[in-house]
């Protein structure tokens, strides 16, 4: 007889966002994962997000004011979005000036799971996946929910869209 897999307690959820329409709904959805776990959520704003920014950076290569300020902003109302969607969740803002990839894999190296956005601010708009998605789906050895942007009627009239998991052996069995 096989059991449903429960839900492992504690531990963290990790979020990547880069302040993109994906990027927000991956936030509500890691709220959600976070609730349901009973873990911490760690907020994670990587600056540059996959991108170089030539307005975003001195001649230095340090982040000038403005862009900090903006990445703190970021930073900051995703907190407020997700205490508004759960007040006692424990979260952890985390703001890098490292790639975003990278940072996700080493932030999200003990993570019960990592959420991400299928979308960034790149401008190849067109492709299923983002860079930062793809190469994190490519590289990463946690759980990793990929989230689509858009409105909820997207998922259709259920409310629940299709998902796609990937195992490599019977020891994936609980996803």
């Amino acid at each position: 007889m096989t059991h449903p897999a429960r839900p492992v307690r504690g531990g963290r959820v990790v979020v990547g966002l880069d302040g993109s329409d994906s990027a927000w709904a991956a936030l509500d959805q890691a709220v959600a994962e976070a609730r349901r776990r009973e873990a911490t959520l760690e907020i994670v704003h990587a600056w540059p997000w996959g991108r170089a920014d030539p307005l975003a950076f001195d001649t230095d290569t340090e982040p000038s004011r403005p862009a900090v300020e903006i990445a703190r902003t970021v930073l900051r109302l995703a907190v407020s979005r997700a205490r508004e969607q759960d007040p006692q969740l424990r979260i952890v803002p985390t703001l890098t000036a490292q790639d975003a990839v990278p940072e996700l894999l080493r932030i999200g190296e003990d993570a019960s799971l990592i959420v991400i956005g299928t979308r960034g601010l790149g401008g190849f708009t067109g492709l299923l996946l983002g860079s930062v998605s793809l190469r994190l789906a490519a590289h990463t050895r946690r759980p990793l929910l990929v989230v689509r942007g858009g409105p909820p009627a997207a998922y259709g009239p259920e409310g629940h869209g299709k998902v796609l998991v990937g195992v490599e052996s019977g020891a994936d069995a609980p996803a």
